[in-house]
């Protein structure tokens, strides 16, 4: 123990001390920083460095500062540095000026903080420029100029047919040209035409309306020059309602027609 400046350096005593200081910690980098002269040292010190260093490992490192000036003592503290493998020799004269130290605590002390990744930005797609996000978008692949839903299925809806009737209303005319005008500009594409109804009646009853209302779309569509085997037809009744049903608006909604290109 040492109570008082002066004397020999107890290397052996101070590196025993250390394990018993260390023993119990969680970090995983520890320094032991010795000052001396290196001279005198006692016979242990270097077996009592190589025992500390072996219970620890990799969690501690040696950083001996050599205060004095011969080259016998320079050397002991270099060996101990070496024994540590992840410490450094230091001299007293490159820790006395400012900038020295704070070297010194920095390399000891700190670790520099890698600089963090920038955030990542989730850039929304909508891969066929119909206005819906594809994660919203159930009918991917829409071509150009087709009017589409809330969740970008193209559809002639509200205004196509009254109640009851497969008469399509001449204010969805334009709809139906618009239809007309994107098949004539892809003339490879092909159309399925799904019928859709309200669920006042039956079931039997609006799967026949279903089916009419998709093949008077498909007549309208053929007498504009598009060419029939392109055209094919689905009814559904109201299986497949995009709105409730327990509103005038949600039943006109209801009343409609999908077109799946394909």
């Amino acid at each position: 123990k040492v109570t008082k400046a002066g004397g020999f350096t107890p290397g052996g005593a101070a590196f025993d001390a250390a394990g018993d200081d260390l023993d119990g910690l969680s970090g995983n980098m520890n320094a032991v920083i010795l000052i001396s002269d290196g001279e005198d040292l006692p016979s242990d010190v270097l077996p009592a460095a190589k025992k500390l260093k072996n219970r620890y490992g990799s969690s501690i490192c040696f950083y001996p500062i050599f205060v004095g000036n011969t080259e016998e003592g320079a050397k002991e503290l270099k060996d101990i540095a070496d024994i540590g493998g992840c410490g450094f020799y230091s001299t007293a004269d490159e820790l006395m000026s400012y900038a020295g130290m704070a070297d010194f605590v920095e390399m000891v002390f700190l670790n520099e903080k890698s600089a963090s990744a920038p955030p990542v930005v989730s850039v929304k797609k909508d891969s066929d420029n119909d206005g819906v996000y594809d994660g919203d978008d159930k009918c991917p692949g829409t071509p150009a100029g087709a009017a589409v839903n809330a969740v970008g299925c193209w559809t002639l809806d509200t205004i196509l047919f009254d109640f009851d009737k497969t008469e399509i209303k001449s204010a969805a005319y334009p709809l139906l040209d618009d239809v007309v005008a994107i098949l004539k500009k892809n003339p490879d594409m092909k159309i399925l035409l799904n019928g859709h109804c309200d669920n006042v009646g039956t079931n039997e009853y609006n799967l026949d309306l279903s089916q009419r209302r998709a093949n008077a779309v498909r007549d309208y569509i053929v007498r504009k020059g598009i060419l029939w085997r392109k055209l094919d037809t689905q009814g559904f009744g109201f299986t497949q309602p995009v709105a409730l049903n327990g509103t005038d608006s949600g039943r006109a909604m209801n009343r409609r027609v999908e077109i799946t290109p394909y």
